[in-house]
């Protein structure tokens, strides 16, 4: 992946900052930043690691779901960030590189065939992605545009390998069901068990 443009960047923070709060820490690596933003900004208790740089390839989408799919970056909510968080968020990213490979809505990411646990002493194996139901980041395509498509951030939600079968068996419906019937947090919960 190319490097951004230093003004996508530029652009991006500012966005960032003033829709999620001001980035104290960034790791970079494999063609993109990670920033850390804290807890406190709008009175959010957790913190947010979002990919910064993703977004200025577009994904190559289905036809049919037009321009307003083709640009992404990944979120991760958390209470205490560490490395391994900022290496989940870089390795999902990485896949959006690959030939014809695109991230969006509902598109689920094993960690290994069988998947294998993505944090020690964890029963989340895989990765669901999903559109944020937090605001004001549901509407980062409202304020951050590059070359006229909407830039959307997707929320990634560490799943057992029993909902990962359920969604794939049953639809995302079906899950999301789940864990709304079973009050799943957006804030990353490495030792919750499973709601399938």
């Amino acid at each position: 992946m190319a490097a951004p443009a230093r003004n996508t960047n530029e652009l991006r923070l500012e966005v960032y900052s003033r829709l999620l709060g001001h980035p104290t820490g960034r790791a970079e690596g494999r063609g993109l930043e990670v920033l850390q933003i804290p807890p406190g900004f709008h009175g959010r208790d957790f913190h947010t690691l979002v990919t910064s740089g993703l977004s200025d390839r577009p994904m190559p989408v289905p036809e049919e779901l037009g321009s307003e799919h083709r640009r992404a970056e990944l979120a991760l909510y958390l209470r205490r960030p560490g490395p391994e968080h900022v290496r989940l968020l870089q390795t999902c990213a990485a896949l959006a590189g690959e030939p014809d490979t695109w991230l969006g809505h509902g598109h689920t990411i094993p960690n290994g065939q069988p998947p294998a646990p993505l944090f020690p002493g964890s029963s989340l194996s895989a990765v669901l992605l999903l559109r944020t139901i937090l605001e004001p980041d549901a509407f980062l395509g409202d304020h951050l545009v590059l070359e006229g498509d909407p830039v959307n951030l997707l929320w990634l939600v560490p799943i057992t390998t029993a909902e990962l079968e359920l969604k794939l068996v049953q639809g995302l419906e079906a899950l999301l069901q789940r864990f709304d019937d079973g009050g799943l947090s957006h804030v990353l919960d490495e030792g919750r068990g499973s709601l399938a």
